[in-house]
């Protein structure tokens, strides 16, 4: 099944397309909220290799894999997210060279499940990692071709 796009809007608008026989499961919105839910997109590079990145409701990346040779091992590293996104101790602050902060995501075995992009302040990256808590544990994945 493809998943629809659809940018935020109303629930009002939303009820409008159910109403004309749209399928609820084609939406991706958290009614309670208001706003969209993350998701994760799986994608394989022209060498084979697998990736995937999580992205928050407004389609920003907020975390980026690493690249694993099967797809297998891609959706697990999305379950490894899945479970340990939740977690504080699971979060490691650290500095690039040039000083601008990042974050990575590590599994129970203190492995790099996943890396932040550059932020411009400490405090920009919090609020990624708690986006990536937000987010994390959804079960939306988009297969990219």
């Amino acid at each position: 099944m493809q998943l629809l796009e659809v940018p935020l809007i109303r629930v009002a608008a939303i009820d409008l397309l159910l109403a004309h026989g749209y399928d609820e499961k084609l939406f991706h919105h958290n009614r309670d909220e208001g706003h969209m839910s993350g998701w994760y997109e799986l994608s394989v590079n022209d060498k084979g290799q697998y990736s995937f990145v999580l992205k928050a409701g407004n389609n920003e990346i907020i975390l980026r894999s690493e690249t694993y040779q099967t797809k297998a091992s891609a959706e697990n590293g999305i379950a490894s997210v899945q479970q340990n996104s939740p977690l504080d101790e699971r979060y490691e602050r650290k500095d690039a060279s040039d000083g601008r902060p990042f974050f990575n995501l590590l599994a129970a075995n203190h492995q790099v499940i996943g890396t932040s992009q550059l932020y411009q302040s400490a405090a920009n990256r919090d609020v990624g990692i708690d986006s990536v808590k937000a987010n994390g544990a959804t079960t939306t994945i988009k297969i990219i071709d």
